[in-house]
């Protein structure tokens, strides 16, 4: 959204020009609540630290991997062949650093889940229909 100056002679209407920059920012706030998407990059980097922990990569059928003495998997089908070679206890290991990551990932998604909720409350029909409190003298008054 660009910040335009005011500007009285303008031909659009000024409603006009509120409604296209509130368009822009539920936008702009529906990208801040949406998911997170699948942790794919952290699960392997988990993978590659734990190879590069084991050793594994001197070992690897890959010579890319033994050549930079670290893991070079692009994605985990690709680094399947350092993972064959994993001990159970490293093994063990990384799979629960990525379950430490699933169940961070999961509570993002929760939380964005609750946020995006919280948000069409907030600026739903039912919110803009409510009529607005006079505060309690008001109250008062009427009854």
């Amino acid at each position: 959204m660009h910040d335009e100056p005011y500007d009285p002679n303008s031909w659009e209407p000024r409603e006009v020009r509120i409604a296209r920059h509130v368009g822009v920012l539920r936008e702009g706030i529906g990208a801040l609540v949406a998911a997170p998407p699948y942790p794919e990059a952290e699960i392997l980097t988990a993978f590659r630290l734990k190879s590069g922990m084991a050793g594994l990569p001197h070992f690897c059928p890959r010579a890319t991997c033994r050549r930079a003495n670290s893991c070079r998997a692009s994605d985990i089908e690709a680094g399947a062949a350092c993972g064959a070679q994993f001990s159970a206890e490293t093994e063990r290991d990384f799979q629960a650093m990525v379950l430490g990551i699933l169940i961070a990932w999961r509570a993002q998604c929760a939380r964005a889940t609750r946020e995006a909720a919280a948000l069409a409350r907030w600026s739903g029909a039912e919110t803009n229909a409510a009529p607005l409190s006079r505060g309690r003298r008001a109250a008062k008054r009427k009854a």
